[in-house]
């Protein structure tokens, strides 16, 4: 069973909804939906991430794992979520001008992003501080996840098992708890990371 197929069964335990049949349930937005996108950023997406927003899009308006926050398309409110992420909000803008591409929101403090400051076709995970309008590199994580499917897999650990202390048997390179160098305040960590 493919990730993005497990996600999606535990997902539903997760938010209360009846168990459906994967094929017939998956909604596909056309293959063209990130062209637009891609064209426009100068980049292509991860096949994960494309793969995870085609599966659930036009069934919700995101999608939300503890405090994590992954905007998606959605028919229902005019499939603009995604796009207001990626290009509408001032700190996304500057993002964009720096290589960084915005796909959601941890706490709603932080930006969640995709890091293409060095060409590559897997990128990083990195956060970026959402407190002010302008940003600085020291707003800007180190490596949060090492990829968006290494985020998914942790994220399925997290639903499945209710704990975050194996992210680093998934994701070696994951500094989920001490991305900020200020997180590794021990009180800190310990009651907002666990």
């Amino acid at each position: 069973m493919c990730l993005t197929k497990q996600f999606f069964v535990l997902y539903e335990d997760l938010i209360g909804e009846q168990k459906t049949d994967w094929e017939t349930q998956a909604t596909y937005l056309p293959s063209n939906t990130f062209e637009g996108f891609e064209n426009r950023l100068g980049i292509h997406f991860p096949f994960a991430y494309k793969h995870f927003i085609r599966h659930w899009s036009q069934r919700l308006n995101a999608i939300k794992v503890n405090d994590i926050i992954l905007p998606l398309f959605s028919s229902e409110f005019g499939g603009m979520e995604l796009e207001e992420v990626l290009f509408y909000q001032l700190v996304s803008r500057q993002a964009l001008d720096m290589g960084l591409i915005p796909i959601g929101y941890y706490r709603e403090d932080y930006l969640i992003c995709m890091d293409y400051r060095r060409p590559v076709s897997e990128p990083p995970i990195v956060l970026v501080e959402n407190f002010s309008d302008t940003i600085y590199k020291e707003n800007i994580s180190e490596l949060w996840f090492s990829s968006f499917d290494k985020m998914l897999a942790c994220l399925h650990h997290y639903i499945q098992y209710k704990n975050k202390k194996d992210f680093k048997k998934i994701d070696p390179e994951n500094q989920f708890a001490s991305a900020f160098p200020y997180w590794n305040n021990k009180y800190y960590t310990e009651k907002t990371h666990n």
